[in-house]
């Protein structure tokens, strides 16, 4: 029993979910139904993260595609340099550099 608990801690560090459960499915106690919730709840956990992650790269391309879109139509002349241009930039790339703080915390 032993090893397959260390066989599935050993998968666990290299992030296989899967091949830790599956490797205790074979062991038999307590310490291995334990282990087993916890290896199950840090893959919803790890899954969630990257949903989010996955989500906030999206926005952050989102917000400098805006900003890039702008100042290349206003310097090809397509669209007139405005206060109110200026101001939608300026926002987008604020919201660019608050997902990416949040993009960090999230990996931290």
């Amino acid at each position: 029993m032993a090893d397959k608990i260390i066989q599935a801690l050993d998968l666990c560090i290299r992030g296989d979910w899967h091949g830790a459960k599956k490797a205790l499915e074979q062991a038999d106690g307590p310490i291995a139904a334990h282990l087993l919730v916890l290896i199950t709840e840090q893959q919803v956990r790890e899954s969630e993260r990257e949903r989010l992650q996955k989500m906030e790269r999206h926005e952050l391309g989102n917000a400098l595609s805006i900003a890039q879109a702008n100042l290349e139509a206003m310097v090809d002349g397509v669209l007139e340099i405005t206060p109110e241009r200026l101001h939608g930039i300026r926002e987008s790339l604020r919201t660019a550099g608050a997902l990416l703080v949040d993009i960090k915390t999230s990996i931290d």
